[in-house]
C-alpha cells in the first residue's frame, strides 16, 4: 500500500453566509479525502483548486450528486458542469436525472481560470449545496463538516488546496451593476473578488452594441440555448420544435 502525505492548505471566506471554511486533506487508504469544517454558518458554493507536487491526480469519487436533503446531505450542485450534463424538464422546472457520469465537480480544463483537469497534476472543483428551507437551521442543509470528496493520485504527493477566486469570485449582472461604485461596495460586503459580467464572448455580427451588463443574463440564455441545440445536432438528434421556437424567441426579443 503506498504512503500518501499530504498538506492542509486553504483557509477561505465565501459567500453568502461569509463563513471561515477549514479545508483538510487526509489520507484514505490509497486515496486522499478532502474533507471542509464550518465554525457553523452555512457556506453555499465555493471553488477550489487543488494541486499535487509530484504525479497526477486521477480520479474522484465519493460525492454526492443533486440536492442537499436530510437523508443526502451535502455539495451535490458542480456550477462548472450542470449546464453541460443536467437537463431540467421545461414544464416542471425539475431536474430529470442527477446521476450522470461526467456530472462531476472537477471544473473542465478549457473553462476560464480552471486547472488542467484530471491526468493532471492539478484540478478545479466547484460545489455548491441546494436545500429548501434556506435558512442555517434547514434539516436539508449540509453539515458543519464533512467530506467533499475523494481523489485517487498517480504516486505519493503532497496536495496542496487553494480558493480559486477567479471562479468563486462574485459576478454582478444587470443594470444595477452599472452604478457609480457598486463594486467597492459589493467587495467590501462580500469580502471576495467582484467583477462585471459583460456579454462578449461567444457573440458575433452586433455583439458590441450589447456589450453591457444589464444584457449578460439575456445573452448567457441565448448562448446557452443554441449550445443545447448544437449538442443534439452533434449527437444526431434533431432538436425539437419547442427548442428551437424558444430559441428564436430569445433571438427576437435580444435584438
Amino acid at each position: 500500500m503506498k504512503k500518501l502525505i499530504f498538506i492542509l492548505a486553504a483557509l477561505l471566506v465565501t459567500t453568502p453566509a461569509l463563513a471561515a471554511v477549514r479545508i483538510i486533506v487526509e489520507p484514505d487508504a490509497e486515496m486522499a479525502a478532502i474533507k471542509y469544517e464550518t465554525d457553523g454558518e452555512k457556506v453555499r458554493a465555493f471553488a477550489l483548486d487543488i494541486v499535487a507536487d509530484a504525479g497526477t491526480i486521477d480520479g474522484i469519487s465519493d460525492f454526492i450528486r443533486g440536492e442537499s436533503t436530510a437523508d443526502n446531505p451535502g455539495y451535490g450542485i458542480f456550477p462548472a458542469n450542470f449546464g453541460r450534463y443536467i437537463t431540467v424538464d421545461a414544464d416542471t422546472g425539475e431536474v430529470t436525472d442527477w446521476d450522470v457520469n461526467d456530472y462531476t465537480p472537477v471544473a473542465d480544463p478549457c473553462d476560464p481560470g480552471a486547472l488542467g483537469g484530471l491526468g493532471t497534476d492539478g484540478i478545479t472543483i466547484e460545489m455548491g449545496a441546494l436545500y429548501y428551507p434556506t435558512d442555517d437551521s434547514s434539516p436539508n442543509a449540509p453539515a458543519n463538516s464533512g467530506t467533499l470528496c475523494k481523489l485517487t493520485l498517480s504516486e505519493e504527493a503532497n496536495l496542496t488546496v487553494t480558493l480559486n477566486e477567479a471562479r468563486g469570485g462574485v459576478v454582478l449582472t444587470g443594470g444595477g451593476a452599472g452604478l457609480d461604485g457598486i463594486l467597492d461596495v459589493a467587495q467590501s460586503i462580500f469580502t471576495m473578488p467582484v467583477r462585471t459580467g459583460v456579454p462578449g464572448q461567444g457573440l458575433t455580427g452586433l455583439a458590441d452594441s450589447i456589450r453591457r451588463p444589464k444584457f449578460a443574463s439575456a445573452a448567457g440564455l441565448m448562448l446557452f440555448g443554441v449550445e443545447r441545440i448544437r449538442d443534439e445536432l452533434g449527437n444526431g438528434r434533431r432538436p425539437t420544435l419547442r427548442a428551437l421556437a424558444r430559441v428564436g424567441g430569445w433571438l427576437k426579443e435580444f435584438f
